[in-house]
């Protein structure tokens, strides 16, 4: 199609807008009553075209035809590929962001239990302990009168409905053993306000070692993967210091002070999946506080 002369305000196969007030405006400004356009765009051909006035440029346009079929469908087929591309990412990177937060949060809400224990009951070191009576009875008996009160629990579990309140995890080989024992014998399982499940366990060989250990995960009883190192954390409460170990409440593993490839390579309770024990996995939530509370771009585990 060649050049057409058109007056301004009408169009033949093609929509202008040059009747608009703008477009009146500059077409007086410039003393048009006519405007010449180019339309290299047949309509029979249903391609999209944007012409440009000859005499004022870009101020003035209009289009021919419309996209076609393909055109879209390939538009929509490359935005499908690029979210394929991009979603799995985003997705990670969100549930990193997720495990980070409510991991450092829970570790909070333990310590910061025992210290306003602390400020009722006086120094942990002078709590009455299970030392070796290592029953759900004594461990009841201690989480009732330091941590019940500080603690927003909205269920607590005996041996008879433990399941209610917590499911037991694996480690990161696959393995099961370590804490179901504990719970079944000694731990007693509950649900916060928050939605997190946790395993609680006070005792020890003697008054010397009293510590106290409490598993959570983050995602309930019933939710998440249920790996250790993934959903599952574990903080020890020491209520005196000896020796290599520091008094205090930290993730698994960080009372030793050991450094970072420790809490990777450590052949029994390492964040590796290499570790072909039940306990592999337990140094994970070290290494992430280790890290700043950020999750190494190394980690071990898919979350």
């Amino acid at each position: 199609m060649g050049d057409k002369k058109i007056v301004r305000g009408a169009s033949e196969n093609c929509h202008t807008e040059d009747n608009s007030p703008k477009y009146r405006m500059v077409g007086n400004a410039v003393g048009l009553e006519s405007l010449t356009y180019r339309c290299n765009c047949p309509p029979e051909l249903g391609a999209t075209h944007v012409a440009l006035c000859d005499s004022v440029g870009s101020y003035f346009r209009h289009w021919c035809g419309a996209f076609t079929l393909a055109e879209v469908l390939i538009t929509l087929g490359i935005i499908g590929v690029v979210a394929a591309m991009t979603m799995p990412a985003l997705i990670q990177n969100y549930r990193k962001s997720v495990v980070e937060n409510k991991l450092k949060s829970e570790y909070s809400l333990i310590s910061n239990a025992i210290r306003m224990s602390e400020a009722k009951n006086g120094s942990s070191e002078d709590w009455t302990n299970c030392d070796e009576d290592n029953s759900f009875e004594c461990t009841k008996s201690f989480f009732d009168t330091y941590l019940a009160p500080e603690l927003k629990t909205v269920k607590i579990c005996g041996n008879d409905n433990k399941e209610e309140c917590w499911t037991e995890p694996v480690s990161l080989s696959g393995k099961k053993g370590y804490l179901s024992p504990l719970i079944d014998n000694m731990g007693l399982t509950a649900i916060l306000s928050n939605g997190t499940s946790l395993y609680m366990w006070a005792g020890g060989q003697n008054s010397e070692a009293a510590h106290l250990q409490i598993w959570f995960d983050i995602d309930g009883p019933t939710k998440g993967k249920g790996i250790i190192g993934a959903d599952v954390f574990g903080t020890i409460t020491f209520f005196k210091a000896r020796e290599e170990i520091r008094a205090g409440t930290f993730m698994q593993g960080c009372a030793k002070l050991l450094d970072v490839d420790n809490y990777k390579n450590d052949t029994e309770y390492g964040c590796s999946k290499d570790v072909d024990t039940q306990f592999a996995g337990f140094y994970c939530g070290a290494l992430i506080e280790q890290n700043g509370w950020k999750i190494p771009k190394d980690y071990p585990v898919r979350l």
